[in-house]
């Protein structure tokens, strides 16, 4: 959705943090939530695949890499 494409976009390029990025997407869910009773119901063999990912290292991890990279310096592991 556009909205949430504009708070990855604002968030790539470091104007928000990750807090207002999680208040975005209470948001959008709480929007999405009150206009679903408003869209088509879809038939339930139309839908389509879903896939599901994680990632392996932790958040903090994460963030400190990111960090590094951001900064300049380069972030390798041991």
């Amino acid at each position: 959705m556009k909205g949430m494409d504009e708070v990855g976009r604002l968030f790539n390029n470091n104007e928000l943090i990750v807090a207002e990025v999680l208040q975005s997407a209470e948001a959008m869910k709480a929007a999405v939530s009150h206009l679903e009773q408003f869209m088509e119901k879809a038939d339930a063999q139309n839908k389509g695949k879903m896939i599901l990912a994680t990632v392996k290292a932790t958040s903090t991890t994460s963030a400190r890499t990111w960090s590094r990279s951001s900064s300049g310096t380069t972030a390798t592991r041991s």
